[in-house]
């Protein structure tokens, strides 16, 4: 007997893998068809059947060994159809977390029913199905060579129902992400960081004090985009997505007749998330994989193959992962950033309405790895372990065995100098993107004879051991919460404002240039700074909770150049002082203020405090979940927002 002949069974499995495919592949495509392509449907569907198709291939032509052809062909297409159809009867009835399990019991079963039974069961087109198989693997083939459509990014609207006036300025929002403000030379840093920001702060409006109303990336944009706090929009998390319930400055803008973009080049931003509402057009091509990795994304939460073929219970290894994960862009520099941004501006700059951009710059993030020779010039200290370029993963994963030797008490200052200077250097390239997008911004806006306001600021800071924490999204310090805050253009005041200041309130600033009216509970900054104690809020909830109005953990609140940090007591429904600073004397919060002096600021803040509660206890009533597939959750795991 021929050796090979167990052999025999794989291509006509494969042909009927392919078949079934077609029909399932089709079904997955039809739930998405603006944004997947057909061909990777059914071919992700393929690779994913792949290896276990192949396994019941031998193992059949083992147990059918001395068939005749005819028969042989005929039973193993059919078990290649059983091979995606069995985990797909699995999902269709069955709990997702059954699927896995019984998938594989019916996979098993029909390679008993089929093997051991030895049906006679012959087609009279056995060699088509040979045939077939062979079809298959050139579909395979081709799945990886077409790129298939760029994800939807919506559509500037033919017209809209209201007009806006003549004099509406086009605007901007730009958002340097993980930019804390004493890293710039306009508030007072020493290395050569940030030469064209420091221009353009000196020829507009520079706030001094600035500070963010949350530690991390999700909550921050999302009381930019609402003027609420997130205690009161609910969005805690880099998980929870974006609130549905209340307006967004975007939203308000698009129907008053303006014109609305976003882009973002950070991944918690994407439009799954929900930060698309209200814009018009939305472009997170930069986070999002290619149409194959979408189309897995599809199949791992739809479709008995994805859940049972393409997990396998680790995160950062399934095949599901390993799809989105490889085909998604791992480099965002901040020139792509800008060329996207300028495209959207051309867009809607060929329209007769002004406009409002948002654009999300990710380069200040880790890994800390400017492009050139940037890195190289700042470098000054020694790196260690983080010495040459690597994956993001690869750097999250050592950056956090850092953390742990600094919570145990190691010396690593030397390292962590390092990673600043690394900073630094991301600092000095995105500042030099600066220049081009706000020439074009200018350059477009004169042709439309319109007057321009541009807000360039940072969602939060950064840590570098200063209370020996690394990074963002952990507790209230400077470090991650002062921001640098800068308006620009022709529609801007010119100044420095000495003032602490907030940015929640640059919804209203932007909706109070528009002529529109306020958003939440912000309120315009160029028409004064006149707040009432309590207005000045930080917040932090758990950064990886799946819920919206996730337990609070601590609340700060500024005033008079002072700032107190409150443990929140959610079961007491009260808050525990834990400290007082002067933020003039002590910026960094090194020298804590006396115990007398907290009592007077809480005293002072009990109303504040009562409404607080109220405004929180009301939202909590609404708590909602969402859901996180693995190959969402690996890529958080990138960015330090979720582990193993």
């Amino acid at each position: 007997m021929n050796p090979l002949s167990w052999l025999r069974p794989i291509l006509p499995l494969l042909g009927g893998t392919f078949l079934a495919c077609l029909v399932l592949g089709s079904f997955v495509y039809a739930q998405d068809p603006e944004n997947l392509f057909w061909l990777h449907c059914v071919g992700v569907m393929q690779v994913l059947s792949l290896p276990i198709g192949l396994l019941m291939a031998v193992l059949l032509g083992f147990l059918l060994r001395g068939k005749n052809s005819a028969n042989l062909a005929s039973l193993s297409f059919l078990l290649g159809v059983w091979v995606v159809t069995a985990p797909e009867l699995a999902y269709r009835f069955l709990p997702a977390t059954m699927v896995m399990k019984v998938g594989y019991a019916l996979l098993l079963l029909g390679l008993i029913f089929l093997g051991l039974r030895k049906p006679n069961w012959s087609f009279g087109f056995h060699k088509a199905l040979t045939l077939s198989g062979a079809v298959a693997l050139v579909s395979l083939v081709a799945t990886f060579l077409v790129a298939g459509p760029p994800p939807s990014m919506g559509s500037l609207p033919e017209q809209t129902a209201a007009v806006a006036p003549a004099s509406a300025p086009n605007m901007a929002l730009i958002v340097l992400d993980t930019l804390r403000a004493d890293h710039l030379g306009c508030y007072g840093y020493d290395r050569p960081t940030s030469p064209n920001l420091d221009r353009i702060a000196a020829e507009g409006m520079l706030y001094r004090y600035a500070n963010s109303v949350a530690n991390h990336t999700g909550p921050s944009h999302a009381t930019m985009f609402t003027g609420m706090l997130p205690s009161e929009h609910g969005l805690m998390s880099a998980v929870s997505g974006m609130p549905t319930r209340m307006p967004t400055v975007q939203g308000v803008l698009s129907d008053a007749g303006y014109s609305t973009a976003g882009l973002t080049s950070n991944f918690v931003l994407r439009s799954r998330n929900g930060f698309n509402r209200g814009f018009d057009i939305y472009d997170d091509s930069l986070v999002l994989a290619n149409s194959m990795g979408r189309s897995a994304r599809l199949l791992a939460d739809s479709s008995g193959v994805g859940l049972t073929y393409g997990a396998s219970g680790r995160r950062n290894t399934d095949m599901n992962h390993a799809f989105g994960h490889y085909t998604r862009p791992h480099s965002i520099d901040g020139d792509l950033t800008t060329k996207n941004a300028i495209g959207l501006i051309d867009q809607m700059a060929a329209k007769e309405t002004p406009f409002f951009l948002f654009a999300n710059y990710m380069d200040v993030h880790t890994p800390y790895q400017a492009p050139g020779d940037f890195m190289d010039r700042f470098l000054e200290h020694d790196p260690g372990r983080f010495k040459r370029r690597m994956s993001n993963l690869a750097f999250q994963n050592r950056f956090d065995k850092l953390q742990v030797e600094i919570d145990n008490g190691a010396e690593v200052d030397e390292e962590i100098g390092a990673l600043m200077d690394r900073y630094d250097a991301e600092i000095a390239f995105v500042d030099q993107q600066m220049p081009a997008l706000l020439e074009h911004l200018q350059k477009v806006s004169d042709e439309q004879g319109r007057e321009l306001l541009v807000v360039i600021t940072g969602d939060h800071g950064e840590g570098f051991g200063e209370h020996n924490i690394l990074a963002h999204g952990r507790e209230l310090w400077q470090e991650t919460l002062h921001v640098p805050l800068i308006t620009w253009g022709n529609f801007s005041p010119k100044g420095v404002v000495e003032e602490d200041v907030s940015l929640i309130d640059l919804a209203s600033t932007f909706t109070a240039a528009a002529g529109l009216k306020g958003l939440g509970r912000s309120q315009d900054l160029h028409a004064g700074l006149d707040r009432e104690l309590g207005h000045l809020i930080a917040e932090e909830g758990p950064s990886r909770s799946l819920s919206h109005f996730a337990p609070m953990n601590r609340v700060a609140v500024y005033g008079e150049g002072r700032k107190i940090i409150y443990e929140v007591e959610e079961e007491e429904e009260n808050f525990q002082p834990f400290a007082l600073f002067d933020l003039r004397a002590d910026p960094l919060e090194q020298a804590p203020l006396a115990a007398s002096e907290i009592e007077t600021m809480t005293t002072r803040l009990e109303s504040w405090a009562d409404r607080w509660w109220r405004l929180y206890l009301a939202g909590r009533e609404m708590e909602e979940g969402a859901d996180l597939n693995s190959m969402d959750a690996a890529t958080l795991a990138e960015l330090g927002y979720t582990s193993e």
